[in-house]
């Protein structure tokens, strides 16, 4: 009997995609993977759409998109896109029986290909609102994903995301019932907690973004090191984002040579984590610039877990939760240099080490392994379901 034919796209570079490499993993031997997305096939795929990366979403220019967005024209502003047009006119409908539309942004796409047994959208965000803090965003942009939640996530077989704070808005504002399925990393086994250090090791994994607040917890630090000297360093290891903002944070280090901070060069994927493991804890303090940043759980939190690593995370709530739920470390009320010194300054090397064993005893159960189960559930579920091979997709939409 020939294998389902799963469809899994999204409009990113697959094979730096951690997300969209996590369901290719998890689906290769079970189904005839073909994907869609920028750059090159990903290991472990039957057939790959590449969309050119000159066709991103402009058409035919960033006004003109504007332009259609205000004027409400949203079904022709997506369709008309260069890239939309690309998928269209190299996959034919009805020639896969599932499709995993990774994001929003691919799922009215999903649709009109009529996949033979259904779609699958996993939102990688709170799309409505997902850059809210900026004002021309919020009022051209903001309309246009909520449109797409409204006339085509609704029309998914099943839904995905990556927080409990995204799943329950979805559910309150359009009725989108979707689970859980956080960006969490594959389990490490081979990792044991470190002793403790002395001084204690801080750890910030991520991009040089100068909304969340780098500076301010690198201010932190320092001023913690003034005032008790030796007791603690930290490495930052940033990759992309903005340049300049890069630039300033090496100023603000070299200014203090003293502080035991450091920028280190970034480590590839597969290094990260074993990286990590050579510190006690890690950071994550983003401010609530918007309601994605509060609702955040991102990567660096499941990969700070595998590497056995303490956390100090905040204010975001689904960090918080999940943080205190399984006692791996502590959360600061409001992300400013002066809560961030106090909470540093209260460190204790015997509290650290019970955060350290805590995401030890925890690391299965937050592991990619576990919670992408989801995923496996709802195309199952879909490959499974004769009423559904058996209807016609037409009637079904």
């Amino acid at each position: 009997m020939p294998r389902a034919r799963l469809l899994i796209m999204s409009f990113s570079v697959l094979t730096g995609d951690p997300r969209v490499l996590r369901q290719i993993e998890m689906f290769k031997d079970d189904y005839e993977l073909v994907t869609v997305g920028y750059g090159s096939a990903p290991a472990g795929v039957s057939e790959h759409v590449e969309v050119p990366g000159h066709l991103d979403s402009l058409r035919p220019s960033f006004r003109h998109l504007m332009v259609l967005y205000a004027a409400r024209r949203y079904r022709r502003a997506y369709f008309g896109a260069r890239r939309t047009r690309f998928v269209l006119d190299r996959v034919a409908p009805h020639s896969v029986d599932v499709i995993i539309a990774n994001d929003v942004n691919a799922v009215p796409l999903a649709l009109a290909l009529r996949p033979r047994l259904g779609v699958h959208a996993d939102l990688h965000e709170y799309a409505p609102r997902q850059r809210e803090d900026e004002r021309w965003w919020r009022m051209l942009v903001g309309p246009f994903q909520a449109w797409m939640v409204r006339r085509h996530v609704t029309l998914a077989d099943s839904v995905t995301t990556v927080s409990p704070g995204l799943a329950a808005q979805y559910a309150a504002e359009y009725g989108v019932t979707a689970r859980v399925v956080p960006n969490a990393s594959p389990f490490r086994g081979d990792i044991e907690p470190s002793a403790v250090g002395s001084p204690v090791r801080l750890v910030h994994m991520g991009s040089a973004v100068r909304g969340r607040g780098i500076a301010e917890m690198v201010g932190a630090v320092i001023e913690a090191a003034a005032e008790a000297p030796g007791r603690l360093t930290l490495d930052l290891y940033l990759k992309g984002g903005d340049a300049s903002y890069h630039r300033e944070l090496g100023e603000l280090v070299a200014a203090h040579p003293d502080a035991g901070v450091r920028i280190c060069d970034p480590v590839p994927f597969a290094e990260i984590v074993p990286t990590l493991a050579g510190y006690d804890l890690g950071l994550i303090i983003y401010p609530p610039t918007n309601f994605n940043i509060v609702h955040a759980l991102p990567n660096k939190l499941f990969e700070y877990v595998q590497a056995r690593l303490g956390v100090i995370v905040g204010p975001g709530i689904d960090m918080r939760e999940i943080v205190q739920e399984h006692g791996i470390g502590t959360a600061v009320e409001e992300a400013t240099a002066e809560r961030i010194r106090a909470a540093l300054l209260a460190l204790d090397p015997d509290q650290i080490a019970q955060w350290k064993a805590a995401a030890d005893a925890h690391a299965q159960s937050l592991s990619a392994e576990v919670t992408s189960e989801p995923w496996r559930e709802a195309i199952s579920a879909l490959v499974g379901s004769e009423s559904s091979a058996a209807s016609d997709p037409s009637e079904r939409r």
